[in-house]
């Protein structure tokens, strides 16, 4: 009985790390001075660079890959009965294996839950490099982007099990000892 129970103990411990692991993933970290090199470029507003097919074929491209755990974000945060746009900052870098975004930085906002902001960063500092033809390594844009907050009537419905996990124990909820 008690190696039944010690071995149960020890399975639900691994499995609360696995998970624990798998759906916890910190923002990129910000070395020391990584802002200067941005600041340095204009910041072109969505109005001007999305016309231009490469650059927002680059940035359609990397928030396809972010969609789900966008989508994530705003079912955990985000629960308004009302839509709302959010001003990010697209920081894209050219390298040999393609465009990566390098961050994305959002303005603090009072008016939206603590975890919002970061868990949006997080997914879409995910993605992975994706193709730009014909543009030369070190190549750099500061793109502006208006993100829309879906309101949570045309989100689609969280996982079922969702619903016996109590809300202190979300990213959302109001437990002393989240973290994330």
């Amino acid at each position: 009985m008690k190696r039944a129970l010690a071995l149960a103990v020890l399975v639900l411990a691994a499995a609360v790390l696995v998970f624990g692991a798998t759906h916890y993933d910190p923002r990129r970290p910000r070395p020391e001075g990584w802002e200067a090199p941005w600041r340095a470029l204009p910041l072109e507003p969505e109005t001007s660079w999305a016309p231009d097919a490469l650059k927002r074929g680059v940035v359609q491209r990397l928030f396809a890959q972010a969609t789900d755990e966008l989508t994530e974000c705003s079912q955990e945060y985000f629960r308004a009965k009302v839509a709302d746009v959010v001003p990010l900052e697209l920081l894209l870098e050219a390298g040999a294996e393609g465009v990566r975004l390098a961050y994305v930085v959002t303005p603090p906002r009072a008016d939206l839950p603590a975890g919002l902001l970061p868990c949006l960063e997080r997914a879409i500092e995910k993605s992975k490099p994706v193709a730009g033809p014909g543009l030369a390594p070190g190549t750099r844009w500061r793109l502006g982007l208006s993100f829309l907050l879906n309101p949570v009537s045309d989100l689609p419905s969280p996982p079922w099990w969702e619903r016996f996990v109590p809300a202190s124990w979300r990213s959302g909820g109001s437990s002393g000892i989240h973290v994330g």
